[in-house]
């Protein structure tokens, strides 16, 4: 591990791999607390020149592992949001990693519920 993780960091010690996007379960559990009982997630999917657009139920969503592989284009850069609810997720399928933004109260319970696996952003990394 690096002395100060970081994106770039990360970026320029672990070098970018395909490969699954699980969401571990007790991440899935807080977006779900997070979520105000919104009904629906929306799943954008940018693939080339090519936009698919999915809505899911959310309990369905939350309940899978990785849920990028259901989705009608996995691949590309795929954009998550919940009907109403201010978090947001982005994941592009050259890398990993997935994005968070929301609260500071979940951006907490991810990284409480996840230790180790998430890097918070500092306002000196480059975005991705």
């Amino acid at each position: 591990m690096p002395d100060r993780l970081t994106l770039d960091a990360w970026h320029a010690d672990f070098r970018m791999i395909e490969d699954t996007r699980a969401i571990p379960p007790l991440a899935l559990a807080a977006l779900d607390r997070f979520s105000n009982g919104s009904e629906s997630v929306f799943v954008q999917c940018h693939h080339g020149e090519d936009v698919h657009n999915w809505e899911i139920e959310r309990d369905i969503f939350l309940s899978l592992e990785d849920p990028f592989v259901e989705m009608p284009e996995p691949f590309g850069t795929i954009e998550i949001f919940p009907r109403g609810v201010p978090w947001f997720m982005l994941n592009r399928d050259d890398e990993p990693l997935i994005y968070v933004a929301g609260s500071s109260s979940l951006i907490h319970a991810l990284d409480q519920s996840c230790p180790g696996r998430v890097i918070t952003l500092q306002l000196d990394d480059r975005y991705y």
